[in-house]
């Protein structure tokens, strides 16, 4: 009877014996695909740390101009403290002229009242005005920093032109005086030298009666 499935020589074959050159070919073509894979794997894993590289590099540029921004508003900042420092200081360095100023200037008017008074001094006050001066000049000294010198300078003439006009106003009273001394002595001689004519006159006068 007929063999039917028992494999005997006049049965089918089985699944096909794989050709030797078949199997080759899908090796090669495993090898490649898995190469494949890998190039891809390799070119996905490059372009991925060159992606993180390029990223890494760009937040470090980003650092370093938030760093450098940071610097110059610093930078901007610590001129802008520094010129309103300058400025203010400047400004109370003015101040602080014009307060000396007007301290000199206040010192210097109320010792230049006195020089005033000093110059229209007479014989009588002239002394005391002198004293007062020199007081005003010491008192004020100090206050009129860099007046003080030429304010000195104005005393120092006031007092010489002053005393000069003092001195010839007691020579011109001396004088004056030597002269009504004198007038009065001539007046007294007159009138003593016209007495004595008249005492003559009259003596005369009596003698010629007498005689008569």
């Amino acid at each position: 009877g007929p063999m039917g499935h028992q494999g005997g020589p006049g049965a089918p074959p089985g699944p096909p014996q794989r050709n030797p050159m078949a199997a080759q070919q899908e090796e090669e073509r495993r090898r490649r695909e898995a190469e494949r894979q890998r190039a891809e794997d390799e070119d996905r894993r490059r372009r991925e740390a060159e992606r993180q590289r390029a990223m890494a590099e760009q937040a470090k540029r980003r650092q370093e101009e938030d760093d450098r921004r940071r610097k110059q508003m610093e930078e901007d900042r610590r001129r802008r403290e520094e010129e309103q420092a300058r400025r203010a200081a400047e400004a109370a360095r003015k101040r602080e002229e014009e307060e000396a100023r007007r301290r000199e200037g206040a010192a210097a008017l109320a010792v230049r009242k006195v020089i005033q008074r000093v110059r229209i001094a007479t014989p009588e006050t002239y002394d005391n005005l002198r004293a007062e001066l020199e007081e005003a000049q010491q008192q004020h000294l100090e206050a009129m920093g860099s007046q003080a010198d030429r304010v000195s300078q104005e005393a120092q003439q006031t007092l010489e032109q002053t005393q000069k006009r003092i001195d010839d106003v007691i020579r011109k009273r001396e004088e004056d005086e030597r002269k009504r001394i004198e007038m009065e002595q001539r007046k007294k001689e007159e009138a003593e030298n016209v007495e004595r004519l008249l005492k003559e006159m009259k003596e005369e006068v009596e003698k010629i009666e007498g005689i008569i």
